[in-house]
Order: C-alpha cells, then sequence, then structure tokens
C-alpha cells in the first residue's frame, strides 16, 4: 500500500470520526428535549453522511434553538400524529397542525434509510447539469471569464474547475445551480415500497410530494455539491503533497558554504552567506545601480572571498533578472579570482512571509527580516528539507487552488508528508531545525527544544548514544526516534546510515563475513560487496540471528546512497534577451525551471515576472516535475490578461 492510499485511507477515517462527534451531539441534544424514539435512534445511527444528518435533524433544529417548553410539546404532539400516519393510521387532524404534521412526515420520509440509500445512489449515478450565471451588479472578472453563463455537465468537470467555481461563488460573482431530470415517479414508488401502510392516509401523499420538492431534490443537489467539492479537494491535496514531496526531497548542496541573494531593486539586494552546516557568518545589503557600481562590486566580492563561499543562491522574485546579469557579467570577466564561482536560481515562495513570522524572529532574536530572508534562500539551497519547514503550507507556492482549502486540513497534509520525507532520508541531529526534528517518530515539540537546547550547551554529538543525555528522552522515545536521527562525521559510521542501533550487531556480524572494518561503512567498496552477497545474506538470515524483514531494511539502510548536488547548474537559467512579457511573441524559445505541477498542466518559471503554463496536451507525455530545466515555446500570448501558454521542446 502506498504512502498516497494511506493518507486517503486515514482522511476517510477522520471524517467519519467528525460525523461520529457530530451524530453524538445531535442524539443528546434531541434526547435532552425528551423527543428520542426508537425510530428516530434507528435513522441516527443508519446515517452516513453530514448532509443527511442537517436533513434529519432540521425540524428539531428550530425547536432547541427556541427552548420553549409550548413549542416542544406542539411538536411532540405532532410527532406522535406523524408517526401514527406513518403506521397507516388516519387521525383528526385540525388545520393549524395540519402543516407542521406533513413537515414532520416529510422529514421522517426523507431522512428514513430506504430514502437515504436511494439518493446517495441518485447521487453517485446520475449526471446533472452545473449552470454558472453571473451576476450582473458585480465587475467583470477576466480571470473566471470562462465561467460566466456555462452549464456543465458534471462528469466532465475537472477537480481545477469545480475548486475555480467554488471560488467564484464565494466571490459571488456567479451563481450556480444544478438540475436534475424529474425523478419523481421513480421516487414516489420507492417510498411506497417502504412505508406500505401509510398509503392510506391522505396525508401521507401531501407529505410525499412536499418531501420531493421541498427535501429530496434539495438534499440531493446538496449531496452532488458535496461529493463534487469533497473530489475536488482531495484531488488539490493529492497535488500539493506531491509537489511538496518533491520540493523537500530535492537534491540538497552539501559541505559548501553559501551566500544566499534576495534581489530588490530601490531596497538593493540583501545577502546572506551560511557556513557548510547552516550558521550565518555574515549579512549585508548591495546597490547594483547605485552611483557607486564598483564599490559595491567590491563589497560584494570582499564578503566572497573573506569566507571562501564559491556558490551563490538567487531568489527568483523582483529583480532577479537584473541581479543575475549583474552577478553573471562578474563571473563572466573573473572577477572572483582565485574563486570559482557559480550561482543557482532559488524559488523564494514563502520566504518573506517566514522571515516575519514568530519561528525567524525566535531563531533569529534581532536581525532586520529583510535579512532573514537572504539566509533562508541560502539554507533552501544547502538543505531544503530543513528549511522549507518552516514555510506555512499555503505559501509554499505549489498546489492547486491551496488557499481554498481549510488550513488545519492544509497543515495536517504538511505535517504527514515532512513525516514521510524525514523517515525517508533521516535528518542530521546536529545541524536539523527544531521544526524539522518535531516531525521525527516520538519527538515532540518540546523534545525538539531539549534536543536543540542541549546541542548548543554542550556542543554536537558525537554518536547516537548521547541523544539519551537529553531531558525528556526515555528509553521508549529514543528507541522510537534513534533510527531517524544520524550522527554525520562522529565516532560511529554505522550513525551515519539509517540502521537501527538495535541492529548493529547484525551488522558488524555481516562486516565480519565480508572482512570489512567500521570505518569503511558507507563507501563505495562497501556498498558494492553488500550488494554482491545480499542473495546469501537472505537466505542464511538466521545465522545472522535476525529476520527476514529486519535484514531487508538493514541491507538497504547499509547500500543508500546520499544524493548530493555538487554544481546545481552550469549555465543560465533564462534567456538573456528576453525580460519582459513584452518582449514575448508567439513562436519564441525560452528556458526556464519548472515550479509548479497540477492536474492540468505545469507552470514553468521563464523569467519574465510571469510563469507559463505548460498544459497537459503540450508536455508531449513527459510527466514533468518541481526543479525540472526546460526549454519550451511560447504558443499563445495574452499580454492584457498575463498569460503565457507554452508548449514544452524538452527537459533539459
Amino acid at each position: 500500500m502506498t504512502t498516497e492510499e494511506l493518507r486517503n485511507i486515514k482522511a476517510t477515517y477522520d471524517k467519519l470520526l467528525q460525523l461520529r462527534r457530530d451524530l453524538v451531539r445531535i442524539h443528546s441534544v434531541i434526547v435532552s428535549m425528551e423527543m428520542m424514539s426508537k425510530e428516530l435512534h434507528t435513522t441516527l445511527m443508519n446515517v452516513k453522511s453530514r448532509e443527511a444528518l442537517d436533513e434529519m435533524y432540521a425540524p428539531y433544529e428550530t425547536v432547541a434553538e427556541k427552548k420553549a417548553s409550548a413549542e416542544r410539546q406542539k411538536l411532540a404532539v405532532c410527532e406522535e400524529y406523524a408517526n401514527m400516519i406513518l403506521q397507516g393510521a388516519s387521525p383528526i387532524i385540525n388545520s393549524v397542525d395540519k402543516t407542521t404534521i406533513i413537515q414532520l412526515v416529510a422529514a421522517k420520509i426523507c431522512s428514513s434509510q430506504p430514502s437515504l440509500e436511494y439518493l446517495q445512489s441518485l447521487c453517485k449515478q446520475a449526471h446533472c447539469s452545473l449552470s454558472c450565471n453571473r451576476l450582473n451588479y458585480q465587475k467583470f472578472n477576466h480571470k473566471y471569464h470562462g465561467y460566466y453563463n456555462r452549464t456543465f455537465i458534471t462528469k466532465d468537470l475537472k477537480a481545477h474547475q469545480i475548486l475555480a467555481i467554488n471560488r467564484a461563488e464565494n466571490l459571488k460573482l456567479i451563481n450556480v445551480t444544478l438540475g436534475f431530470a424529474d425523478f419523481s415517479f421513480a421516487y414516489y414508488n420507492h417510498i411506497r415500497k417502504h412505508f406500505p401502510k401509510a398509503l392510506s392516509a391522505n396525508v401521507f401523499v401531501e407529505s410525499m410530494k412536499f418531501c420531493y420538492k421541498n427535501k429530496a431534490v434539495p438534499l440531493l443537489k446538496r449531496m452532488k455539491r458535496a461529493a463534487l467539492t469533497d473530489f475536488a479537494q482531495k484531488s488539490a491535496l493529492d497535488v500539493y503533497t506531491s509537489n511538496v514531496k518533491q520540493l523537500l526531497l530535492t537534491t540538497p548542496v552539501k559541505n559548501k558554504r553559501i551566500l544566499g541573494v534576495d534581489p530588490g531593486t530601490s531596497l538593493g539586494c540583501k545577502l546572506g552567506l551560511i557556513s557548510e552546516t547552516g550558521e550565518v557568518l555574515a549579512t549585508g545589503v548591495v546597490f547594483p545601480n547605485a552611483h557607486n557600481r564598483e564599490q559595491q562590486k567590491q563589497k560584494f566580492r570582499n564578503m566572497l572571498k573573506q569566507h571562501h563561499c564559491s556558490l551563490i543562491a538567487i531568489g527568483n522574485g523582483t529583480g532577479c533578472r537584473e541581479a543575475e546579469a549583474w552577478i553573471s557579467a562578474m563571473i563572466s570577466c573573473n572577477y572572483f579570482a582565485p574563486l570559482q564561482v557559480s550561482y543557482t536560481i532559488v524559488n523564494e515562495n514563502g520566504a518573506s512571509i517566514y522571515s516575519c513570522s514568530p519561528e525567524a524572529i525566535r531563531e533569529f532574536k534581532n536581525m532586520d527580516p529583510i535579512l532573514i530572508g537572504a539566509i533562508s534562500l541560502a539554507r533552501r539551497v544547502q538543505n531544503p528539507l530543513s528549511e522549507l519547514v518552516k514555510v506555512e503550507p499555503r505559501h509554499m507556492g505549489v498546489g492547486m487552488y491551496q488557499h481554498d482549502l481549510d488550513p488545519d486540513r492544509l497543515k495536517h497534509a504538511l505535517d504527514e508528508v515532512i513525516s514521510e520525507c524525514v523517515s525517508f532520508v533521516g535528518v542530521d541531529v546536529n545541524t536539523a531545525s527544531q521544526c524539522l526534528l518535531r516531525h521525527v517518530a516520538g519527538l515532540s515539540d518540546s523534545l525538539a527544544d531539549e534536543i536543540i537546547l542541549h546541542r548548543n550547551r554542550h556542543g554536537d554529538f558525537t554518536q547516537r548514544k548521547d541523544i539519551y543525555k537529553v531531558r525528556g528522552i526515555n528509553t521508549l522515545t529514543y528507541k522510537q526516534c534513534v533510527g531517524f536521527l544520524k550522527v554525520l562525521n562522529g565516532a560511529n559510521k554505522l550513525d551515519e546510515t539509517s540502521v537501527h542501533p538495535e541492529s548493529y550487531e547484525v551488522v558488524r556480524r555481516i562486516m565480519k563475513t565480508l572482512k570489512m572494518r567500521q570505518d569503511q561503512v558507507g563507501t563505495g567498496t562497501f556498498r558494492v560487496k553488500v550488494i554482491e552477497h545480499r542473495g546469501v545474506f537472505m537466505i542464511g538470515y538466521k545465522k545472522l540471528g535476525t529476520s527476514r524483514e529486519r535484514l531487508e531494511c538493514i541491507l538497504d539502510g547499509l547500500t543508500e546512497k546520499e544524493e548530493v548536488r555538487e554544481t546545481p547548474f552550469c549555465e543560465r537559467m533564462f534567456r538573456s534577451d528576453v525580460r519582459n512579457v513584452h518582449q514575448l511573441y508567439v513562436g519564441i524559445e525560452l528556458t526556464g525551471a519548472v515550479t509548479n505541477v497540477t492536474t492540468f498542466g505545469s507552470f514553468i518559471d521563464v523569467g519574465v515576472g510571469i510563469k507559463g503554463l505548460v498544459h497537459v496536451n503540450n508536455a508531449k507525455g513527459v510527466n514533468l516535475q518541481i526543479g525540472n530545466r526546460v526549454k519550451v515555446m511560447v504558443c499563445n500570448l495574452n499580454k492584457n490578461r498575463q498569460r503565457i501558454g507554452l508548449k514544452l521542446i524538452k527537459v533539459l
């Protein structure tokens, strides 16, 4: 079972738990009103959706809010008459109570199990029309003009279209209506089969008609809209988690000092230089277009030379192209000699918001927020997983209509993806941030703080056993978390692997068989030998004193090879002669990077301030991923609406 399937199962489970909590609350309210009956209890226990629960509770909700004893007494009498009618009796009803009784009988019919099952079946099988009518009193919005005064068949709607329609409706730009074919004859026949005794009562016929028009049809429409929205939001969450996972698992640049450059115009380019472990070494601001340009260049060069930094990370925001041209010109004339300087373009989504967050203030104390953003850019290149977890989910710049999703649901999805990534690659306990440590299995916010505090007081951990010394870490917690916490360049080479310390003795037996030393763990020779003898070890797993399943995990941990990106890019990201959308025309070829992948296409940063879209029909069947460098051609262009349509030529 894949992680995505597990996430979907958990989401369904959480949804059912919420339905159960709502059901228990409504059950207690009706009991407190002394109006609970066996039939009502059975109906409640068979409710399968929130819409059905709301429909069933509607007649009691008004009375519960009024809390008037006279109103409750009247409703109790009317409900008794309603039950008698459903059982086939024909009580004498006065004209005042008749309307209330018809409404109660209709509510009981609609909320009955046969009716709900029929409507749920119809909701899944029947296709209906969805009409979007523009509200004329609102200003024309070009973004949603494709949905104005149009009718869609629900089975043909894509997830992004549903989300767009929902957003336009919430903005009061359009009015949305659902249209079903008349199913009254089939519905009446279905109800008659399950209430045969009630057919003799004249009120029952009126109640059926009232139920169909005022209960069943509106409920069916709500169920259909809820199903469409649920499908769209689930699809949006899948897109978001897939993109975030690609971002977090971006290959890091290790063992390098990096200078982060947050481009700007009037405020200049903010600089933040970090060490190999992510510590801040220097900060500053340069103004490439100032009158003293030579002095600004010297200031920039001196910072690189002083700290022996040869890699620059440039944010892709406003002023990126100018900063790239300025730095590229200096590199081309060997201005930084003897340093061999290179640069890369970094997606800066969420960096500015993070720089003003409580998390950033706690870490950087009194540092200017504009400098924190530059430091964050450098760290995104050095350790994407550790840095991107600090960004608020909605501001990561990936996904599909993620701003319309429930923030708690989005945050929960992000937490699960981070935990999955941490479990997949592990974290360096000596450099991991508190935000990352708290996602390690077994660790809480407070324990993550304690690890950081212990690290600051006593220095780096030299072996995994040292984690025992952290306050609050007991034996159970240690067993849970230690397999995901790595100690690089420590006293024990096995601490650099994902092998759990409980299995170290098995590893020593493997090394003895291979005639290898512990200090050779992680080397190419060691990995090759383990791979060559894997079959032998799997056959003789009992001799090694372990189970087959655990041995498989051990061998995977011993043969894993961490991917490290040494040289991010060797050439310019964008075309140097194209810097804004007004220089584009249909047919021009561009280069850029994939920044977001959705169900309908991929967004490409081509360096003109607006991201272009490679629609799925123009992607040549290639599954693009975030970070891919691509060559594309402009196939359609609307400068007024700031829309760029692209066609994929090739992945670089």
